[in-house]
């Protein structure tokens, strides 16, 4: 991180010109102390899984999320739990992202791929509140909340965050005593043991921690599938003063699954597909570990300034082989593998804001100013993937399809591949006229590298785009319960650098500028019932797969218009009846294109509604009847729009019930995904899961 360090030190400059200031309105902020219960009720089954506020949405520090002029939903700890389905699960329920790859699906490299507002955010991860370009196999026992943000986020995240972004914020250290135990299973026989610890270390709190420690094996729902997945996670709190205070996590974690589900090219009615079945072998893998370790501080320096840092290294390994069908529409299907031979990846993540307290007559001002970036160097292998043409088989055949003799080797010579930086300059002011009227203006200086490099050294490719990225909210509330915004945002563009699984592979394409606007509302029913809304607008250059005979081409050819409406409502609707519902209806089009003018992107669905719902028995106490109907609207394979994705419905349903086992409070969970066992596609290479059962028995000590 040395070049992002030395670009840190004016900040530590504005700090000590500001101390001496004699600001105006603010008064005294001690930090807050973190306390189970709190976070229980936040988010909690009990008030309908409503979060009140984020936990912090780019270069903006914690805020009410009914005051956030953004479009966002959060999962809560709570609602993780009560899934326990896994990741995949988390973003099926949502109601404004659509699923086109689950995590153990050839391709989707251990994190399923996600599509917000009809743009794939696959890469858009925030850990933490530090963007990302990737973070390998998230798992949800070390999550404490996943904050799921709409829509373009370039000013608050730096370069790209086209379509949305996701913020998984990792468990944090507790001062009340925290001793869980999970024991369950995500279907079949993937049985599982996890145990959360947490709680004050000396007896004044000085020193707080968290531990989080998991381990998975076993079969999937899918016939010989195995995951293999291993998590150790802490975290601890130093509170050095009531104004300072420091956190240190480490982690490692392992994902690994045998025989991937296939990415299957065919248009043919998915009723031909047996989705246990998988159609592959099952000697091909994903194997994938990370590393990491973490810093954070926070500090009142005085009644109106704080200064706000973090800090996480990551490293990276991927081992693969990956298999992909395709139809020959003679009854035989062409099997590919994609073998990747392990290499690794080093990134690095940091930011540091500084927020001013100041009033101006009767305006206040919160002023930020903060820099915000991140670098990764990736090293290959010589000869570092295949892709070998096995043969053509009938469906029944994949999955016993002998394994090839591998051309590559990891014994291979090991060289610097590539780098990429980005850097985010940022300075916004969260301005309030009086207790109707405010406003979030802030301007983002993006600079994004990239770097590629052949095994002698010599660069072969990259390049170095940067722009001033604005943003602009207005935000009116003609009631405490109701808020209304207008927000315009701009976004850098990274050139994407096509990947080897191309046919066009290291071609590059031009950097470009995104822009959104968006209207929205946000009214609070109730304590714990929140609805929210948004008309918006995104005009992203557009790119595509043209399906070409041994592999796809990607290219890019004029812009995307995505302008719809998107609604969702969460909370209690009675004492015994929680929804979280909602759904999305788009206009999508290809503009200013040589082809396709007019045109609909792929993959991508321009309706969505989906209901979870929860019922509590009240003659029963403790039972709750959970269930969800999801229906993604029709899509399209081609870029000619001639090949329909069908739209389809899928159902869950389940039980929760809570009670005691000696003094113990204990939970068990049901939970019944795809009831019907629909089939289905749910992209052009993707097709739907089959009935699965998963379990779980937590216990509180």
């Amino acid at each position: 991180m040395r070049n992002i360090k030395r670009k840190i030190i004016p900040l530590s400059l504005c700090v000590s010109m500001v101390l001496g200031s004699q600001l105006l309105g603010a008064e005294t902020t001690l930090l807050e102390e973190i306390k189970v219960s709190e976070t229980a009720q936040n988010g909690s089954s009990e008030n309908g899984y409503v979060v009140k506020e984020t936990n912090g949405v780019g270069i903006w520090d914690k805020r009410s999320l009914q005051d956030t002029p953004y479009q966002m939903s959060i999962v809560s700890q709570d609602m993780i739990e009560n899934t326990a389905s896994g990741i995949d699960q988390i973003f099926k329920m949502n109601p404004v992202v659509q699923i086109t790859k689950t995590s153990t699906t050839s391709g989707s490299w251990n994190t399923p791929e996600i599509n917000i507002r009809g743009f794939s955010v696959s890469g858009n991860h925030i850990l933490d509140g530090i963007p990302f370009s990737w973070v390998e196999g998230i798992t949800t026992e070390e999550l404490e909340r996943v904050e799921i943000l709409n829509g373009l986020s370039g000013f608050l995240y730096g370069v790209g965050y086209v379509g949305g972004a996701v913020n998984y914020v990792t468990k944090k250290p507790t001062h009340e005593r925290l001793t869980n135990l999970t024991i369950g299973t995500t279907g079949n026989e993937a049985a599982y043991i996890h145990a959360d610890l947490g709680g004050k270390i000396d007896e004044k709190g000085k020193f707080s921690y968290r531990l989080n420690a998991l381990k998975q094996n076993g079969e999937t729902a899918i016939k010989n599938q195995k995951i293999d997945r291993d998590l150790i996670a802490g975290a601890l709190d130093w509170r050095v003063t009531d104004d300072l205070i420091f956190t240190f996590d480490a982690s490692h974690k392992k994902n690994k699954t045998d025989k991937l589900t296939a990415s299957v090219f065919s248009n043919q009615s998915a009723s031909i597909l047996d989705p246990k079945q998988g159609y592959s072998p099952d000697w091909t893998f994903s194997d994938t570990s990370q590393d990491r370790l973490g810093f954070k501080s926070l500090w009142q320096i005085n009644d109106n300034v704080k200064l706000r840092t973090a800090y996480i290294h990551l490293d990276h390994e991927n081992d693969m082989s990956m298999p992909y069908v395709y139809d020959n529409y003679d009854g035989t299907y062409r099997l590919n593998y994609y073998r990747s031979f392990p290499h690794t990846s080093t990134t690095q993540g940091a930011y540091v804001y500084t927020d001013i307290d100041f009033n101006t007559l009767k305006v206040g001002h919160t002023l930020t100013m903060g820099v915000s970036g991140n670098k990764t160097k990736s090293n290959g292998i010589e000869g570092a993937w295949e892709w070998v043409n096995l043969g053509s088989y009938t469906l029944d055949q994949l999955n016993n399809v002998s394994r090839p003799t591998y051309i590559g080797s990891t014994n291979n010579k090991t060289y610097l591949s590539s780098r990429n930086e980005k850097t985010n300059f940022m300075i916004g002011d969260d301005i309030k006229f009086d207790e109707n009227w405010s406003a979030l203006v802030g301007f983002n200086y993006a600079k994004v590298e990239e770097k590629n490099y052949n095994i002698n050294g010599e660069k072969t490719g990259g390049y170095d785009a940067n722009d001033v990225t604005p943003s602009l909210s207005l935000i009116y509330k003609p009631f405490e319960d109701l808020t209304t915004y207008t927000t315009y945002m701009k976004s850098l563009e990274s050139g994407t650098i096509v990947g080897d699984f191309y046919s066009n592979a290291g071609e590059i394409f031009d950097p470009y500028v995104s822009k959104q606007y968006e209207f929205g509302a946000k009214y609070s029913l109730s304590q714990n019932l929140l609805l929210s809304s948004a008309l918006f607008r995104i005009e992203k250059a557009n790119s595509y797969e043209k399906q070409t005979l041994s592999k796809p081409t990607l290219t890019q050819d004029g812009l995307v218009i995505h302008q719809g409406l998107e609604l969702t409502v969460t909370g209690k609707i009675t004492d015994n009846l929680t929804v979280v519902t909602g759904g999305t209806i788009m206009d999508l089009e290809i503009d200013k294109a040589v082809s396709n003018e007019g045109k609909k992107p792929t993959n991508t669905a321009s309706k969505m509604a989906k209901l979870y719902a929860e019922y509590n028995i009240p003659t029963l106490q403790g039972l709750a009847v959970t269930g969800g109907a999801y229906w993604t609207g029709k899509s399209y394979r081609d870029e000619v729009n001639t090949d329909v994705i069908p739209s389809y419905t899928v159902y869950d349903g389940g039980l929760r019930y809570k009670t005691k086992l000696d003094k113990y409070p204990t939970t068990y969970i049901v939970n019944v995904t795809n009831l019907t066992n629909k089939e289905y596609w749910r992209s052009s290479t993707s097709f739907g899961e089959p009935r699965n059962i998963a379990l779980s028995m937590k216990m509180e000590f």
